[in-house]
């Protein structure tokens, strides 16, 4: 997951070119790791744009998108 794939308008929120993705069913503690390294590879793109530099990003930006990634799974 890559940030220049991630598209946020006032309607929501779209993922962009899933070139090498497969649809499968994953055990819990399976997905649980996929989430936290499409996470980590988020953050990674987020931080070599920039975004990371900003002084609300640690404290604000990314826990609010971690939380509504999680509450996302959770539905």
């Amino acid at each position: 997951l890559n940030a220049h794939n991630v598209i946020v308008t006032d309607k929501g929120i779209a993922l962009l070119d899933f070139d090498r993705s497969v649809i499968r069913r994953l055990h819990k503690s399976s997905q649980v790791k996929l989430v936290n390294t499409n996470l980590e590879r988020l953050k990674r793109s987020l931080t070599k744009l920039g975004f990371a530099a900003r002084e609300d990003f640690d404290a604000m930006l990314w826990p609010a998108l971690e939380g509504a990634h999680q509450a996302m799974l959770l539905k």
